[in-house]
């Protein structure tokens, strides 16, 4: 039932359908406490916290993932601590403070590997990259990148993966490393369809 309803929540944010995300967000908690699934339980959390960031809500998303640390500290839960670290960082990236980000990212990593979580870093690992990226430090770009590579179990994750390694190897000026016929396709590719949404999104004359 648990998995039913987070698939709903999921549908709700990914629709932007606001009302619905924190009402089906409230709904799998609850759920997931009385059958004690903690993975669940914090997807909730975070399916809420990525809705109220789409509505460009960050004040509301940061106080929400500052109650699952405050409840996850009194808790000692130290899954509970990495994804609201973790969603905390998510916060400062969209608000665009972009160092107190990083932090929070490398924070939350360190939470992750000193207690062997069951969770998947991989997403939070390349928004780390493109923060580096964005900062000119294209090392830790680079050794992030391949901290997601490690950690990655689907495949789009590994599209994004590709696609930051092709990114960095642009504006390094890295030439063989661009030019390898997977990431050369990938990165067109991402541009092409840039452009058609580009192109899509531009007001069109109406009869």
């Amino acid at each position: 039932q648990c998995v039913a309803v987070n698939v709903m929540l999921q549908h709700y944010v990914l629709n932007d359908n606001f009302n619905m995300i924190k009402a089906t967000a409230k709904q799998l908690r609850e759920m997931a406490k009385d059958c004690g699934d903690k993975q669940m339980y914090y997807l909730s959390y975070s399916n809420e916290i990525n809705g109220y960031l789409n509505k460009n809500q960050s004040l509301t998303a940061q106080k929400l993932a500052n109650e699952l640390m405050n409840e996850s500290k009194e808790k000692k839960d130290r899954m509970g601590q990495y994804v609201a670290t973790k969603t905390l960082g998510d916060v400062q990236r969209v608000r665009r403070f972009y160092k107190n980000a990083i932090h929070l990212y490398l924070d939350a990593y360190v939470i992750y590997l000193k207690n062997q979580l069951n969770s998947d870093p991989t997403s939070m690992l390349i928004n780390l990259c493109k923060l580096y990226r964005q900062e000119g430090e294209y090392d830790e770009a680079s050794h992030y990148l391949n901290e997601a590579e490690r950690h990655c179990r689907i495949l789009r994750s590994h599209y994004r993966i590709n696609i930051e390694r092709a990114r960095i190897a642009f504006e390094t000026n890295n030439k063989p490393e661009f030019m390898r016929p997977d990431l050369r396709e990938r990165f067109r590719g991402e541009f092409l369809a840039a452009g058609r949404k580009a192109l899509l999104a531009e007001p069109q004359d109406t009869l």
